[in-house]
């Protein structure tokens, strides 16, 4: 998440002597305040998985899927954001060109450095194309203790900076901007993700709520531009009940996340209120933001409601909350199948078990899979030989030669799922 005033990112905006003011000149002047631009929306996160894709095992978007949602999204916006740099989401800058994007490209930051280090190198090589205004090292590595070193994150940025020349920053929940200095004069931009869902604002406030945190860091960061890199509102929730991470950063306030979600329950309707009082009120008041995000994604699985903020549904349909704020230009035609027989990520021999991929107990699977066995060194090595191809032969071999055990396959599961769903209390 997760999610300010952009209006062109200009020199003379910057901190006096800071160190990141010489690549700032990139950005140049004549991207739109808040509020000119001919299209809607002044942003949008985009991430391009759809049902039955997965970043952590695939399979992955194709370009054709990428360049379709792009010119679905045009009507609405002319800036996309992302969070990677590799496989396919490495031709988003590319294809922001070709369509009359502006983009800012993220790379993906995790506790591993050798990992990080690959990732900066490709944001590097994406750096040269024409529509990229801002590259974006990580999206709230502080705030999961991926990094803990503050200095360790500036290294990243300043790497990248010195290797393009082009403005370089990071996006962290407001907090920590407003709290380490060092982080805003080493940065080109403040890219602050402010959900009042995750703080535990009521809908009747959430909108003006952004807008309140925005005008507390240009009160302490007045010559600094600011971007509220994500904000929403998640349309509906899953499943699987809400389990909440935990800021545990030395030194570092906590996240008012530990007041818990807000009392507002995640809906259509509140999705569309604060989507249609937020943009309003950021043009009023000269914010820019991206919103978060364009479409929904079922593999997030990690709460109830990490598949909802879209503001289009995952074969592409806009939301109620687009009713009145932004038109699309048609829906997805090439939606990964959910099929067993398709689907290379679905847990396959429980969706060939219990028929559907969607079935309650199979959404539990995944669930142990995404939270649990792929955070140990054993479990992301038997995701990786199970994803290989030996769970669809596994799956075929079941329906195809011994039909007759389902049933008993279906018990042993049965009875697994029972006793996680006892020990994480769902």
């Amino acid at each position: 998440m997760r999610v300010i005033q952009m209006g062109g990112i200009t020199r003379r905006n910057f901190v006096k002597g800071s160190t990141a003011t010489a690549a700032a000149i990139a950005l140049g002047n004549d991207t739109p305040v808040a509020g000119q631009s001919a299209k809607p929306l002044s942003g949008l996160c985009y991430s391009p998985y759809r049902d039955g894709q997965n970043p952590n095992w695939g399979p992955y978007p194709t370009i054709d899927q990428i360049a379709e949602d792009l010119r679905i999204l045009q009507p609405a916006t002319e800036r996309i954001r992302t969070f990677g740099v590799d496989r396919s989401l490495k031709e988003i800058p590319r294809l922001c060109s070709q369509y009359g994007y502006e983009s800012y490209p993220g790379a993906w930051i995790s506790k591993d450095d050798s990992a990080n280090q690959q990732s900066l190198q490709q944001l590097i090589q994406v750096g040269p194309q024409q529509s990229v205004k801002l590259l974006i090292v990580g999206s709230e590595a502080l705030f999961r203790a991926d990094i803990t070193d503050l200095n360790q994150l500036i290294g990243y940025v300043k790497q990248v900076r010195n290797a393009t020349g082009l403005p370089v920053s990071t996006a962290e929940p407001w907090h920590i901007w407003q709290y380490n200095p060092s982080l805003v004069d080493n940065s080109d931009a403040i890219l602050a993700n402010i959900h009042p869902y995750w703080e535990g604002i009521s809908i009747s406030g959430a909108a003006w709520y952004v807008i309140d945190k925005v005008n507390q860091l240009r009160q302490s960061y007045p010559n600094k531009k600011i971007i509220v890199s994500e904000t929403g509102w998640p349309s509906a929730e899953s499943a699987i009940p809400e389990k909440l991470p935990r800021a545990e950063i030395t030194g570092w306030p906590k996240y008012s996340r530990e007041l818990g979600i807000s009392k507002d329950v995640a809906s259509a309707d509140n999705q569309k209120k604060f989507i249609e009082d937020f943009v309003k009120i950021a043009w009023q008041n000269n914010v820019d933001y991206f919103l978060f995000e364009a479409f929904d994604e079922a593999w997030k699985t990690g709460s109830a409601v990490e598949a909802h903020w879209g503001l289009l549904y995952s074969d592409g349909r806009p939301k109620p909350a687009m009713q009145s704020v932004a038109t699309f230009s048609g829906t997805r035609t090439s939606q990964q199948s959910k099929s067993p027989a398709a689907d290379q990520t679905g847990c396959v021999v429980a969706t060939a078990v219990y028929g559907s991929y969607e079935h309650p107990k199979v959404r539990i699977i995944r669930h142990f899979r995404d939270n649990d066995l792929e955070r140990i060194p054993l479990g992301q090595k038997f995701i990786e030989w199970y994803y290989s191809g030996h769970g669809m032969r596994t799956a075929n071999f079941v329906k195809e030669k011994i039909p007759s055990a389902i049933p008993a396959i279906r018990l042993v599961l049965d009875g697994g799922v029972a006793a996680y769903k006892r020990i994480k209390k769902l």
